[in-house]
């Protein structure tokens, strides 16, 4: 009876690891392939040639990458910040490098533009940052349609 307690615990122990794991590499996928799904939109708007999309998503993979570890350092800052007692010199060090992680998000965002330019005409990135807007609508659109759905489910 005691081996068979023992053995089930140690079964339901595992299980649980295992979905946290999983559930952790489905929270990340999402993020890895919405820069897949927002540069096969801008395919699909045919704003570029052949050539012209292959280097700029090349270059934009790459500013997404940079962003992306930007937005991780500020979320770890920002689960610094809900301990109950932080110390005033502690909260005004995170306050200070979540601004800094703005400033340096906009001197990324103005060096790859910088470098986008070189590959296509400014009136083009014109273009892609207007059908990035709708891309970023499109997909809150169908956030909200999928919580709506939800919350009927529920009630």
């Amino acid at each position: 009876m005691k081996k068979n307690l023992i053995l089930l615990f140690t079964l339901l122990l595992s299980l649980n690891i295992f979905a946290k794991t999983d559930t952790q590499e489905q929270n990340n996928r999402p993020k890895r392939l919405m820069v897949e799904e927002e540069l096969e939109f801008y395919k699909t708007k045919e704003l570029l040639s052949n050539t012209e999309f292959d280097k700029f998503a090349v270059v934009y993979k790459e500013l997404s990458k940079q962003k992306q570890a930007i937005r991780n350092e500020n979320r770890i800052l920002r689960k610094q910040s809900i301990e109950p007692e932080i110390s005033e010199e502690s909260a005004t060090k995170i306050l200070n490098a979540i601004a800094i992680n703005k400033i340096r998000i906009a001197q990324l965002n103005k060096d790859y533009q910088d470098k986008i330019l070189e590959i296509i005409p400014a009136t083009k990135y014109l273009k892609i940052q207007q059908a990035r807007d709708e891309y970023k609508r499109e997909i809150w659109k169908k956030i909200k349609e999928q919580r709506t759905k939800g919350n009927k489910q529920q009630h």
